[in-house]
């Protein structure tokens, strides 16, 4: 049997009677998404092994925010990777990862990659993709199915308010056809 590698070293919760692993959650999580593991699988590997890897074209930093879902204020501390994949893609990513919640979850990841249609290198533009993935604390059923719907619904309308300014920026930046001048 393979030894098993270790696993990102972050905090346990203890606020329930049975603590909380939250690095064996994130590695479940990551390891959930295929499209990780199939495309960016350094970006992948530096995910779950950090600090104790290194991912050449990346910088990073650790950032607090006050999130607020309409509930009770979440304070959360996060890790945030700005990269750069040296692919024939071209792909750009950020990817923001939860190291602390102090409510709701337990961890978490938001990543989001521009990357080129390979299919068609001499086209301008990109594909936006984004993944969000988080494992909640058990909540109580019905509480819980409220807080995942407010959670739900704040993150969908933030997602949707951030692509129409993305759109909007990149409507208004680029070059206007010789057609219409």
């Amino acid at each position: 049997m393979a030894a098993r590698a270790e696993v990102r070293p972050l905090g346990v919760y203890r606020d329930r009677s049975h603590p909380t692993l939250v690095g064996e959650q994130f590695e479940a999580m990551v390891g959930r998404s295929t499209v990780l593991a199939d495309s960016l699988p350094e970006l992948q590997r530096y995910l779950l092994k950090y600090p104790d890897a290194d991912l050449r074209g990346a910088d990073s930093f650790l950032y607090w925010e006050k999130v607020n879902f309409g509930l009770k204020p979440v304070i959360r501390v996060n890790h945030a990777i700005v990269y750069h994949a040296g692919n024939d893609r071209g792909t750009g990513v950020v990817a923001i990862t939860q190291l602390y919640a102090s409510h709701y979850f337990n961890t978490a990841l938001d990543v989001s990659a521009c990357v080129r249609d390979a299919g068609r290198p001499e086209r301008r533009g990109f594909y936006l993709l984004t993944l969000k993935s988080s494992q909640q604390d058990g909540l109580p059923r019905v509480k819980g199915s409220v807080v995942r719907g407010v959670v739900v619904d704040k993150i969908r309308a933030s997602l949707e308010k951030a692509l129409l300014s993305i759109k909007r920026t990149l409507e208004h930046s680029a070059p206007t056809p010789a057609s219409q001048r």
